[in-house]
């Protein structure tokens, strides 16, 4: 199969000018959304994106405007102006609120060109399709080893930070989907739920306000799961 390189030109959000719409996106549906639908709204108010913009993608394999709302909605967390303690929703917060009515009536789009490098790849040579999906067990191995590595809480942003670390040598193109449910990358959605399970099973206990530590259960588990992982190796 043979490989041809072109360059596109595409004209994407602005990230900064992203996080109004993505308010009001929120503000219109009652305050809340579930995050697909939420990125899926706040593209609405860019009239001018071009199928090839949506349909661009980074070298991770993930979507790259879906990528750039979920950076630009993290920002707004981290500014106390979106929460997301509720999983997998995002919402508005009253600092959002006010900001939003201040500064909505001002607001334009604003793009920036980038230029795109696709492969256009013949279809023999698609032999990806069989692409390993890391099996969900692995996400409760990372997800412990995390905990096992340190001797304070961490938030579960940091476990998945963590195991998204150890484990990217190893995710696929498919891993970087979004999973529908979530509207995250599948591979922390696993990671998510599998903080969940540890919890479930008694290998991690939550000292709530998002802080978890292992078990001694836990501890015994992950000891039990690296000497089989190593024998196996």
């Amino acid at each position: 199969g043979t490989i041809k390189m072109s360059e596109e030109k595409i004209n994407i959000p602005n990230g900064k000018n992203i996080e109004l719409p993505l308010l009001k996106a929120l503000h219109d549906e009652g305050g809340k959304l579930y995050a697909n639908e939420a990125i899926e709204k706040t593209k609405t108010y860019y009239l001018e994106l071009t199928k090839e913009a949506k349909a661009s993608r980074l070298e991770s394999g993930q979507n790259r405007l879906n990528n750039r709302i979920a950076w630009v909605k993290q920002s707004l967390v981290n500014k106390n102006e979106i929460d997301r303690t509720e999983y997998g929703v995002w919402r508005i917060t009253d600092k959002g609120e006010k900001r939003l009515a201040k500064e909505w009536n001002g607001w334009k789009p604003k793009y920036i060109e980038l230029r795109e490098h696709s492969k256009s790849i013949d279809k023999e040579n698609k032999k990806e399709k069989g692409i390993s999906k890391l099996k969900i067990a692995i996400y409760h191995f990372y997800s412990l080893r995390v905990l096992s590595e340190v001797n304070y809480p961490l938030t579960r942003q940091s476990i998945v930070l963590n195991v998204y670390n150890k484990l990217k040598r190893q995710l696929s193109a498919e891993d970087y989907e979004n999973s529908n449910k979530t509207g995250l990358a599948r591979w922390e959605a696993k990671t998510r739920w599998a903080v969940t399970d540890l919890y479930n099973a008694g290998l991690a206990k939550s000292l709530g306000r998002n802080k978890w530590i292992i078990t001694k259960k836990g501890i015994n588990k992950f000891n039990l799961w690296s000497d089989e992982k190593t024998s196996r190796e």
